[in-house]
């Protein structure tokens, strides 16, 4: 699960913030920021855009070379929570345990053979332009 608030990594001046704040807009900004991050984490699990690619033993063991996408439960599983000016996104935990599957995949597991494919953060930094351009809009 990804954390963010308005000011993450000093997306916006405290200018910006308190500006929002005070107009009462920037509960709707985050939300429509964790939206847009949430559809952007998804899009990059369902278009199979993530390194390092399958080895091919594991490839022939699933019958599948997509990464992390196999039946969808884990694309399924992406969401996102507001409360006041902080998200989440991410992967929480249901029944079948898959904000732990999410993590594993995130930072990766040595000891189970599995890299590194980050798809929350990396979707987090290569997204955080319009991630402020939605905040900043939401609040004018």
């Amino acid at each position: 699960m990804i954390k963010f608030s308005s000011n993450s990594k000093k997306v916006l001046s405290r200018l910006e913030i308190r500006k929002a704040t005070l107009k009462g807009k920037g509960e709707r900004g985050i939300l429509q920021a964790s939206l847009f991050l949430e559809a952007k984490i998804s899009e990059k699990i369902s278009l199979d855009q993530l390194a390092p690619p399958l080895k091919e033993e594991t490839i022939k063991r699933k019958g599948s070379s997509r990464l992390l996408f196999d039946k969808g439960y884990l694309l399924q599983q992406i969401d996102h929570r507001v409360s006041g000016l902080t998200a989440e996104v991410g992967v929480f935990d249901g029944k079948e345990k898959r904000a732990y599957i999410a993590l594993v995949h995130e930072y990766g597991y040595l000891e189970g053979n599995i890299p590194e494919r980050s798809f929350m953060r990396s979707s987090l930094e290569e997204n955080r332009k319009g991630l402020k351009k939605i905040f900043v809009k939401a609040a004018k």
